[in-house]
């Protein structure tokens, strides 16, 4: 499951209008929080009226950080009458909140735990308390500051542990808006900085056996909601590319699939993408970056036409021609295409990736 965040701050009437894009792509919650310090919190009711009521419309679960400070910041009644009433579905709560409070909220509503600072005595408690375990998710944190964010090892053994629990974990991936030069995303995992945010949620969900990815940054591109809207739906992964050879490209651009017999320096696409009538001669010579779309060509015999993606640097190949290059930006997705999985090229769009969905 995947889910995305939005901000408090922001212009409500935008927000809105984000989580219905979002939820045509196939997302299917919302987060924010209102544990935010350094923030106006003085039109975050009103903010959170608006959205809880968006949400409820399109049936989506909305979860709200909270701490116990901010709450009386706000002004939030915490009762599940309320909470209800303003479309949140669950709390996630810090490390401070009363073990009880936790209990008796889990009765009513789903209730976010830290994945890394609760413990097994904790969870001991919350059960003489009666807390209701089927209500409970371990949450990580997502870490702003550069250098800071979890290690791939930490949460490979934490996640272990809540396995053994029966406890489904979530994390964040980023998002690809503008970030500062010291707050560069919202990340559970420092190596998911400056990554491609589809790559970061495949990576949590499939690799790591994370149970629910939310998008950290609030808002992602109109490119990038694409890629995951066909992802999700589809498990297609989409490849933006500059063309170099505009006529050998009409031959890879489109659907292809990636073999299932998964080759280890390439993505090599099931079929022969060459028609009886085309031969392709050797051009385009040029060494073989890493994101390089490949063609074998005549002087490869019997594999002219065969059609790659480069994982690694090659060298030059008298044999293969060079037909475009995959946008940096979706470099990171190379990696996730496994074995069997479908793709397709499109060529850069250049104006849809510049304009994000949600100006703010």
């Amino acid at each position: 499951m995947i889910g995305f965040s939005v901000n408090l701050n922001d212009d409500p009437k935008k927000v809105c209008e984000y989580i219905e894009k979002m939820k045509d792509a196939g997302f299917s919650s919302v987060f924010t929080t209102i544990f935010v310090p350094e923030d106006d919190k003085s039109s975050y009711l009103e903010a959170l009226e608006a959205i809880g009521g968006k949400c409820k419309e399109l049936e989506m679960d909305l979860m709200l950080g909270t701490s116990e400070e901010s709450i009386r910041e706000v002004k939030l009644e915490l009762s599940a009458e309320n909470l209800r009433d303003l479309g949140i579905t669950g709390l996630r709560v810090t490390p401070t909140t009363p073990l009880d409070m936790i209990a008796n909220c889990t009765k009513h509503f789903t209730v976010a735990i830290s994945a890394s600072h609760t413990s097994s005595e904790d969870l001991r408690t919350l059960n003489d308390l009666g807390a209701d375990f089927s209500n409970i998710e371990a949450w990580y944190y997502y870490y702003e500051r550069k250098e800071i964010g979890l290690s791939r090892k930490y949460m490979e053994k934490n996640n272990l542990f809540w396995e053994t629990m029966d406890i489904k974990t979530v994390a964040f991936a980023p998002g690809d808006d503008n970030l500062s030069e010291d707050f560069t995303g919202k990340v559970t995992l420092e190596i998911h900085r400056d990554k491609h945010p589809l790559y970061s949620t495949i990576d949590l969900l499939d690799d790591l056996g994370v149970d629910k990815v939310y998008i950290g940054d609030s808002p992602l591109t109109a490119k990038t909601i694409n890629q995951f809207n066909n992802y999700m739906k589809d498990e297609l992964l989409i490849f933006y590319v500059d063309v170099l050879d505009y006529e050998y490209f009409d031959l890879v651009k489109g659907k292809h699939r990636n073999r299932i017999d998964e080759a280890e320096y390439v993505i090599r696409a099931e079929d022969f993408v060459f028609k009886s009538d085309i031969h392709v001669v050797n051009r385009y010579l040029v060494s073989r970056s890493r994101g390089s779309l490949t063609l074998d060509n005549n002087k490869y015999g019997r594999y002219m036409g065969e059609f790659h993606i480069n994982k690694v640097d090659m060298d030059l190949s008298k044999k293969v021609n060079v037909v475009a290059h995959i946008r940096e930006e979706d470099i990171d997705l190379i990696d996730k295409c496994r074995g069997g999985m479908y793709f397709e090229i499109l060529e850069n769009a250049e104006e849809e990736q510049e304009n994000s969905v949600l100006e703010i």
